[in-house]
């Protein structure tokens, strides 16, 4: 899976392809419809959201392979994600997609300093999230974090019990 680009989906909102749920599907057609050779799809899981009072997750990660530069692959994914719903809205807020590039390839980008408006592969926290490890695991569980040199099951090992528990297979 060394070459494959790694995506990790959420939603939390009704949008206008429909529940949570079903704007997880339409996306995974999506992102196929538009070049991207799916490789593999987690189950998706249900997580509690990181800001209080917001309904929770649902979660899942993909692997797909795409000719795309990762700059234009993240242009692709904000077009998906607004076409599904998603408006503009402060950080960790509700949202009916929610569409993070946890990966390129073994490629590092802007790793470990994150920008604003700048892409950093792979994700600066995707490693600190379990609802992103645990689906990640599910079809990668080798992964090997290029910044961090640690594979993605002991990144799922290392994170509080607590964080873990707040997830529900669906």
């Amino acid at each position: 899976m060394a070459k494959a680009t790694l995506l990790a989906l959420g939603s939390n909102l009704p949008g206008l392809w429909g529940t949570p749920q079903e704007t997880l599907a339409r996306t995974v057609v999506e992102i196929e419809r538009l070049g991207c050779g799916i490789v593999s799809t987690s189950p998706t899981y249900e997580s509690a959201s990181l800001s209080a009072g917001q309904p929770n997750y649902l979660n899942l990660v993909l692997a797909c392979h795409t000719g795309m530069a990762p700059a234009q692959f993240l242009r692709m994914a904000k077009t998906i994600e607004r076409r599904a719903g998603r408006r503009p809205r402060t950080k960790w807020s509700a949202r009916a997609l929610d569409i993070d590039i946890i990966m390129t390839g073994s490629q590092c980008l802007n790793w470990p300093r994150r920008g604003c408006g700048t892409l950093t592969l792979p994700h600066p926290e995707s490693h600190t999230r379990a609802f992103v490890l645990r689906p990640l695991c599910d079809i990668a569980p080798h992964w090997y974090h290029p910044g961090l040199h640690v594979a993605a099951n002991t990144l799922l090992r290392r994170l509080p019990l607590q964080s873990k528990r707040s997830l529900r297979r669906m």
